[in-house]
C-alpha cells in the first residue's frame, strides 16, 4: 500500500497530505451507504460498451446524430470509473481528528462519458431559463443590485443539500428531465432517445476503489458529466 496520500482539498485550492490508509479507511466508510452504493463481483463495462455503441448506431442511422458525433461519444476501449476521496478542510474535524470527506467518481474514459455530456448539454436550455438560475458570482451580485433594498420583513438566507448529486432520487429526476427535454424549442434528438441515454449513464456508473468494484444505485456521480443540469432540473 502507498504510504502517503496527496490530494486537493475539497474547496479553497489547498493540498492535503496524510497517511494513505486514512483515505482508504474513510473511503470505505462512505461506501457502506447501501442506499447509494452497491458492491459487484466484477465490472460490467463490456456490456455497457455494447449497449452504448448499439444506441449510438441507432441514433446515427435515424439521423439524430452525425457520424462524427457518434465517433466522439464512442464507448470503445472504455474502463470503469475510479473513486477519489477529498477532504473538506473547510469543515470541522470529526471525533477521530480527521476532516469530513467528499467522494467523487472520475468519469474520464468510462463507457458513458460521451453520452453523459450530450444529455447534460440538452438539459441546459431549460435550466438557464429558470428565474432561480445563477450563472456565477457576478450574476448573483447583479441580481442583488436589481433587488435593491429589502423590506423590514424580508431577509436573505442560504441552504445546503448534503451530497446533492448522490441524493437526487432517480424516479423523480426522470419525471423532471422529461418535462425539461419536452420544453426544448429545437428537438433534433427526440426526448425519449435522450432519456434512454440518461438511463444508460445512471444505471451503469461503475467504479473501482482499492481493488473493489462498485456501482452507484441512486443519484448521479460527483464527477460525471451528467451532473449540474441534471441536479438543477430536479
Amino acid at each position: 500500500m502507498k504510504e502517503w496520500a496527496i490530494r486537493p482539498a475539497d474547496k479553497g485550492g489547498g493540498i492535503c497530505v496524510e497517511p494513505y490508509e486514512s483515505i482508504v479507511e474513510d473511503g470505505l466508510e462512505e461506501l457502506k451507504d447501501e442506499t447509494t452504493f452497491g458492491k459487484v463481483d466484477k465490472p460490467g463495462t463490456g456490456g455497457t460498451v455494447r449497449k452504448v455503441e448499439a444506441k449510438l448506431k441507432e441514433m446515427r442511422d435515424l439521423g439524430y446524430i452525425t457520424t462524427k458525433m457518434r465517433d466522439f461519444m464512442s464507448a470503445k476501449n472504455a474502463k470503469a470509473g475510479t473513486m477519489r476521496v477529498n477532504r473538506k478542510v473547510h469543515k470541522k474535524p470529526k471525533s477521530n481528528g480527521r476532516h469530513p470527506t467528499r467522494v467523487y467518481v472520475s468519469g474520464i474514459g468510462t463507457p458513458t462519458e460521451g453520452i453523459a455530456g450530450l444529455v447534460e448539454e440538452e438539459l441546459k436550455e431549460w435550466v438557464e431559463k429558470q428565474d432561480s438560475y445563477i450563472q456565477d458570482s457576478a450574476d448573483f451580485l447583479r441580481k442583488l443590485e436589481e433587488l435593491g433594498h429589502l423590506e423590514e420583513d424580508e431577509f436573505l438566507f442560504t441552504m445546503d443539500v448534503v451530497a446533492l448529486y448522490p441524493m437526487v432520487p432517480r424516479a423523480k429526476a426522470e419525471e423532471a428531465m422529461r418535462r425539461n427535454l419536452d420544453s426544448r424549442e429545437i428537438k433534433v434528438i427526440p426526448t425519449e432517445d435522450l432519456m434512454e441515454l440518461a438511463k444508460l449513464v445512471l444505471d451503469n456508473n461503475e467504479f473501482e476503489f482499492e481493488g473493489g468494484h462498485y456501482i452507484q444505485k441512486e443519484g448521479t456521480a460527483i464527477g460525471s458529466k451528467l451532473g449540474k443540469n441534471y441536479a438543477c432540473t430536479y
